[in-house]
């Protein structure tokens, strides 16, 4: 029997929170985990006690986690902007909380797969020209349970995300060939690779525009070329060329990835891309902020109302300018106990650019702390960092054998009528924790 701190708290499990929770499997064999979770939380105004049941099951490559995540209301303020939702239980996609998380890993001589169900953070499809760290769990109120899936054999292989499986909303996909390898065999022919991505918002909302939803499809082509591929090193040049609301998007990038020590598992791993952008083409759509943005997406400059995305995009007085733009992402880890990255995005001159900075320290099992910070200025005024922002902040300690106690805060999006306003979360608490 283990004690070790995997388990996600009953605030972060009720919050559905930024930072992703790493899976509990070590090693072969069958493992299993349970835990509970007891403690207090705060929601906007309102004041909650929580109790989080979490039984998981892992084996082959195989996680699976069962939870009974519970809040009972005991301090019912009035709302200073907007309220919470009246029940957890009342949307059907709060029933996927029961599973926050299904997967399945697997690698072979010459395919891998990899499948997950539940929350999404942080998520990357292909280069990141559509999809780009897209989290689905933004919205305080509303529970989303997606699925992220990717498969691969010789090469060529096939990945998708979808937002919510329940009621789907944002769809994207991209399949991806090594045609030399098709006739050759050896490293060499794997490392040109060809792909094609197609997304498409299929309820994007209208506002000022119309009340209708509409939808934003996204598709392109991808080229690359692993040029080295060492154990020490890696070195990929690649070019996207992606269409949307008729224009184009170019993206020339350049990704990188360094190994300092095998056996410490101490690793950067590098992304950089300009970027030639057609007015009505935003690259990495699907980022952070997109389950916002798709609702509020910029200020009218007449009437004063805020325009949903589609909104943005079909109404002449909000057109942006072509531009320049470029990205950088950087990733540092060593081995489990630590983890952080940086990525700056920006779309040019008076266009949406965001940052966002995450940390994971866990070492030796026995503590964990996890945090992140994303901020988006939507015109370029250099509004990155504010109040305005996507917050996630958590701690837990193992006191004693299985007994840990835990600390959290987040800030995220609440709808509020014809509003989408930030908002607070955070719990303290006790839990009890057994891995064997």
């Amino acid at each position: 029997m283990r004690f070790d701190l995997h388990m996600p708290s009953a605030a972060l499990a009720l919050a559905t929170a930024l930072v992703a929770t790493p899976s509990f499997a070590e090693g072969d064999g069958v493992q299993l985990h349970t835990g509970v979770d007891v403690g207090f939380g705060w929601a906007g105004e309102d004041g909650f006690a929580l109790l989080l049941l979490e039984q998981g099951f892992s084996a082959s490559g195989f996680d699976l986690v069962l939870s009974g995540p519970l809040r009972f209301r005991i301090i019912d303020e009035a709302p200073e902007e907007g309220v919470i939702r009246e029940q957890d239980w009342d949307e059907p996609s709060d029933f996927a909380r029961i599973a926050p998380l299904i997967a399945f890993t697997k690698e072979w001589d010459d395919a891998e797969v990899d499948v997950r169900l539940g929350e999404l953070n942080g998520v990357v499809v292909g280069h990141g020209s559509l999809v780009d760290h897209y989290f689905n769990s933004v919205d305080m109120d509303h529970y989303q349970g997606g699925i992220r899936f990717d498969a691969g054999y010789a090469g060529n292989g096939i990945e998708f995300v979808i937002d919510d499986v329940v009621a789907p909303e944002i769809l994207a996909g991209r399949a991806r060939i090594a045609p030399l390898a098709w006739f050759l065999d050896g490293d060499w022919p794997r490392r040109l690779e060809f792909g094609y991505t197609l997304g498409a918002d299929i309820t994007a909302p209208r506002r000022v525009m119309g009340s209708s939803t509409v939808v934003i499809p996204v598709t392109g082509g991808d080229i690359s070329l692993r040029v080295l591929d060492l154990d020490v090193a890696s070195l990929t040049p690649y070019v996207d060329v992606m269409g949307m609301d008729g224009d184009v998007g170019v993206h020339a990038g350049l990704a990188a990835s360094f190994t300092f020590s095998k056996k410490n598992e101490a690793r950067l791993h590098a992304r950089g891309e300009y970027r030639r952008l057609g007015s009505d083409y935003h690259p990495a759509l699907l980022n952070p902020f997109y389950d916002r943005s798709r609702r509020f997406y910029s200020r009218d400059p007449e009437g004063g109302g805020v325009n949903t995305l589609a909104d943005h995009l079909a109404n002449p007085e909000t057109e942006d300018a072509a531009s320049n733009g470029w990205m950088t992402d950087v990733v540092f880890s060593y081995g489990r106990a630590l983890e952080i990255g940086a990525r700056f995005d920006s779309e040019g001159r008076d266009r949406p650019h965001w940052l966002l900075v995450q940390l994971v320290i866990t070492p030796r099992g026995r503590f964990d702390l996890r945090a992140l910070y994303a901020g988006r200025d939507g015109n370029g005024a250099g509004e990155l960092l504010s109040p305005d922002a996507l917050v996630s902040l958590g701690t837990r300690i193992l006191v004693w054998g299985p007994f840990n106690v835990f600390a959290e805060y987040t800030r995220r999006f609440r709808r509020a009528g014809g509003e989408m306003p930030y908002a607070n979360e955070s719990g303290v608490g006790v839990g009890v924790y057994f891995s064997y």
